[in-house]
């Protein structure tokens, strides 16, 4: 898994909180979206498709940075 991070800024957490209509988004019930948040930004700005992944029949598939082959059963560390 590649090395480089990404994050929030604490104006995306507003939007965030806005979007889904809550008051804080680091309250202890909303705790599995920041996961989740966290996730989906790092998928958009650090994997690209037909290269990091692949998707294939509408399951998302890991190419193998090295070799360029398909890692069937193989998932991104969370």
């Amino acid at each position: 898994e590649k090395k480089r991070t990404v994050g929030v800024l604490e104006g995306g957490i507003e939007k965030v909180e806005d979007y889904l209509g809550i008051q804080n988004l680091y309250e202890s019930a909303n705790t599995p979206l920041i996961g989740f948040l966290n996730n989906a930004i790092k998928a958009k700005e650090l994997f690209k498709r037909d290269k990091d992944y692949v998707i294939l029949d509408g399951e998302v598939l890991i190419v193998d940075e090295h070799t360029g082959r398909i890692l069937a059963g193989r998932r991104y560390n969370e």
